[in-house]
């Protein structure tokens, strides 16, 4: 057969990568390992990076008043609420609203 029978050549590996993949395994598995270099094991992700973030805490205020003891919107959520208030007047001035 002439080349043209047989398709296109196709190259699935090089020399050049199976050693380097050869060398990779040899190096992991400890395969004539000679003392010169330490194991290599593969890389890993630290564990930090799977844990879920926790939930963002919510501080919750008490005030006194005379004799009770009343609970408080936190300032956090006080300072948001009267920023979205703030924003929501300005374009309400700048835009006309329809009804």
């Amino acid at each position: 057969g002439t080349l043209e029978s047989r398709g296109p050549l196709v190259a699935k590996s090089t020399e050049k990568s199976r050693a380097l993949r050869q060398v990779g395994r040899r190096k992991r598995q400890g395969v004539g390992w000679t003392g010169e270099e330490a194991l290599v094991r593969t890389p890993r992700a630290p564990p930090e990076c799977d844990k879920p973030k926790p939930p963002p805490k919510v501080i919750q205020a008490f005030e006194k008043s005379g004799g009770d003891v009343k609970a408080v919107t936190p300032l956090v959520s006080r300072l948001r609420q009267d920023a979205l208030r703030n924003a929501e007047d300005a374009g309400g001035q700048l835009w006309r609203v329809l009804e």
